[in-house]
C-alpha cells in the first residue's frame, strides 16, 4: 500500500503542474466567451501549443486530445 501511495504521488507531482495549466487554460477560453465549437478548438490548440512547448513532442496528438478531453470533462464536472 505505501509503495502503490509513492507511486501515485510521484504520478501526480509529474501530472499536477500540467494539470493546473490546462485548467487555466480551460479558464481562459471560457472567460473570452467563446461557445461550443470555437471554444473547444481555442483550448485544444492553446493546450496542444503549451504541451509540446514543454517537451512532449513526441507524444502522439491523439494521446493529447484524449488528455485534454479528460480535463475539459472534469472540469466541466467540478462546477
Amino acid at each position: 500500500m505505501i509503495k502503490f501511495i509513492s507511486v501515485a504521488w510521484k504520478v501526480w507531482a509529474f501530472v499536477s503542474p500540467i494539470y493546473k495549466d490546462i485548467m487555466r487554460i480551460i479558464k481562459e477560453i471560457k472567460d473570452k466567451g467563446l461557445v461550443n465549437e470555437e471554444a473547444r478548438k481555442a483550448a485544444f490548440q492553446d493546450i496542444t501549443d503549451f504541451m509540446q512547448k514543454n517537451g512532449l513532442k513526441s507524444v502522439p496528438d491523439s494521446v493529447l486530445n484524449c488528455s485534454i478531453e479528460l480535463c475539459y470533462q472534469v472540469y466541466l464536472w467540478k462546477k
